[in-house]
């Protein structure tokens, strides 16, 4: 019974590390991810949210999309800038990204930091939603 347990948990282990990506693959994604980040946020300061809802999972539309990314934003104030703080794993396949947002409302200008999950699916980084920490 023991050798079958032995068998059995390296079976596991052996799994479960094959599942973990190289240093070269966490890179070569961490990348992409920034370059997705960079699209996303173009897309959504130039005000192209269903341009910036391509790059989401999980929301049945750009109107969706749009409603829940603008909920916690203050609508008399113009989003000028977003900007990438910080990027962590949280998985071989999700990602969690910081975005420092810039407002501008007459000569004030106000920050909004959100933490966003970005997940890996079909090739490619997609939103999923905000990290609630």
């Amino acid at each position: 019974m023991k050798i079958r347990s032995a068998i059995a948990w390296v079976a596991v282990t052996a799994v479960l590390f094959g599942c973990s990506l190289s240093p070269q693959q966490k890179e070569a994604r961490a990348k992409t991810l920034k370059l997705a980040m960079d699209q996303f946020i173009g897309g959504v300061v130039a005000g192209n949210f269903a341009s910036a809802y391509h790059q989401t999972t999980g929301f049945d539309n750009a109107t969706a999309f749009t409603a829940h990314l603008k909920q916690p934003w203050d609508e008399r104030t113009t989003l000028a800038t977003g900007t990438v703080s910080s990027m962590a794993w949280a998985g071989d396949d999700a990602a969690r990204v910081k975005v420092i947002w810039t407002f501008v409302s007459g000569a004030q200008q106000s920050h909004s930091a959100e933490t966003m999950i970005w997940v890996w699916k079909g090739g490619k980084w997609l939103y999923k939603g905000r990290s609630l920490q």
